[in-house]
């Protein structure tokens, strides 16, 4: 889910790392530095955006995804969401 920055505080510790997405853009990635799952991102090429993990909204009702980053890239058993929802 994308949000502007300014709309996003992230609570709790956090640890950050930056790394070149396969556009060769840098993205800052922030998680959790006890478990290690991604929390949000912040792609360079779109200062002022955040990009937050649907898996760490924990409400059941919240809306299903419209799209799919790197869905090309999963593995065979991991299913498309936005595909099944689109039919």
């Amino acid at each position: 889910m994308f949000y502007k920055s300014e709309d996003v505080c992230a609570q709790g510790e956090t640890s950050r790392y930056e790394s070149n997405a396969d556009s060769g853009q840098a993205v800052t990635f922030q998680f959790c530095p006890t478990c290690g799952s991604t929390v949000l991102w912040e792609p360079h090429r779109k200062p002022g955006i955040v990009a937050v993990a649907l898996g760490s909204f924990a409400d059941s009702t919240f809306p299903a995804p419209t799209q799919a980053v790197n869905a090309e890239d999963r593995h065979s058993w991991v299913c498309d969401p936005v595909a099944e929802l689109n039919g």
